[in-house]
C-alpha cells in the first residue's frame, strides 16, 4: 500500500502517516489559504489525494463505516474500551488486570499508551534472560 501511494506522489505515504498538511507561519499561526504560496498549495492537495487513493481502496460499506467513524465523537473511555478489546492474546494478563484495578473512565490514552510501553519493555527484558 505504501508502495502505490508514493507511486502517486513520493510525499503522499507522509499524509497519510503524519496526517493533513495545513501550512503555517513561523509563529506557527496557521496561514490563510490566500496567501499560500504555489508550493503551499501543491502541498495541501495531497490531502484530497490521500483521502481519495483510501476511499477508493474500500467497498461501499466500508467506505460508510470511516464516513461515520470521522462525523462522529467518542469520549476517552470508548476510544480506551476500544484498544483494550483489540489488544492481542499476548497482552490479555495486562488488559485484565487494567480493567479490574483502574477507573477506566479517568485514565488518559497518554497513561494507557505508557503502561503498554513499561509492559513492554518488561516483556523484552524477559525473553533476554531466558
Amino acid at each position: 500500500m505504501i508502495a502505490h501511494f508514493k507511486s502517486i506522489h513520493i510525499d503522499l505515504w507522509d499524509v497519510v502517516e503524519n496526517g493533513d498538511y495545513i501550512p503555517y507561519d513561523d509563529q506557527l499561526n496557521e496561514i490563510p489559504s490566500s496567501q499560500w504560496t504555489e508550493q503551499q498549495r501543491l502541498k495541501f492537495l495531497l490531502n484530497s489525494k490521500a483521502w481519495n487513493v483510501m476511499l477508493c481502496a474500500i467497498s461501499e460499506e466500508e467506505y460508510t463505516k470511516v464516513h461515520n467513524f470521522r462525523s462522529r465523537t467518542y469520549d476517552n473511555y470508548v476510544h480506551i474500551d476500544k484498544i483494550l478489546r483489540c489488544m492481542s492474546k499476548k497482552w490479555r494478563p495486562q488488559v485484565t488486570v487494567l480493567r479490574a484495578l483502574k477507573n477506566l473512565e479517568s485514565v488518559s490514552l497518554e497513561e494507557l499508551v505508557n503502561t503498554f510501553k513499561v509492559h513492554e519493555q518488561e516483556l523484552h527484558q524477559d525473553e533476554g534472560l531466558k
